[in-house]
């Protein structure tokens, strides 16, 4: 367990924010504004963030993904700030890094690193996230959809530069059956 205000990881950047549990993958965002009112322990790290952060090809507002051993995997945040990610929303990027985090700490479950995953885990990934009873918070298919298209968007883009296997090549979520439900009007029956 760890709480500190601010905290350094060998690969990167101080990180701002409180660590309550570091035993699986955690969504962070760079905060310029707070690290500007750093507690006084922390006084020799750079008072500049902003430019240390920017060396590394990273902004302001930023969502990265700290893994269960407490560091940084380079890959991951390196797709998080890429071009790709850049070009999205806000609100996409970080649907995004919250969606990766729970790809991440559903493999960190099975005892597999993301670049060991296969078909059968992505899967086994739709069950739990859907409808494995043993998942206290399931989630709707267009929720899952987002999921996978944040998968699939991580793979292509690491394994044009890592050479990984991308589990979710050929995978399709199922579609969301809201109008599954949908009574049709005949037109007399509009004019009633």
């Amino acid at each position: 367990m760890f709480s500190s205000p601010a905290r350094t990881v060998a690969d990167g950047p101080p990180v701002t924010g409180s660590v309550t549990d570091v035993s699986c993958w955690q969504v962070h965002r760079y905060d310029f504004a707070r690290w500007k009112d750093r507690p006084a322990e922390l006084d020799h790290y750079p008072g500049d963030l902003e430019s240390w952060v920017g060396a590394f090809g990273e902004r302001d507002g930023q969502r990265f993904l700290i893994g269960p051993d407490g560091r940084p995997d380079e890959r991951v945040n390196a797709f998080l700030s890429s071009p790709r990610m850049r070009n999205r929303a806000d609100n996409t990027s970080k649907a995004y890094a919250y969606s990766l985090g729970v790809w991440l700490n559903f493999l960190l479950s099975a005892g597999l690193n993301w670049q060991e995953a296969t078909e059968d885990e992505v899967e086994a990934f739709q069950f739990w996230r859907l409808t494995d009873p043993r998942n206290g918070q399931p989630v709707e298919a267009s929720s899952f959809a987002r999921d996978v298209a944040a998968c699939k968007s991580f793979y292509r883009w690491v394994g044009k530069r890592h050479a990984v296997v991308n589990p979710f090549e050929d995978y399709e979520p199922p579609r969301s059956r809201k109008g599954a439900d949908v009574k049709w009007l005949d037109p007399a029956a509009v004019t009633r």
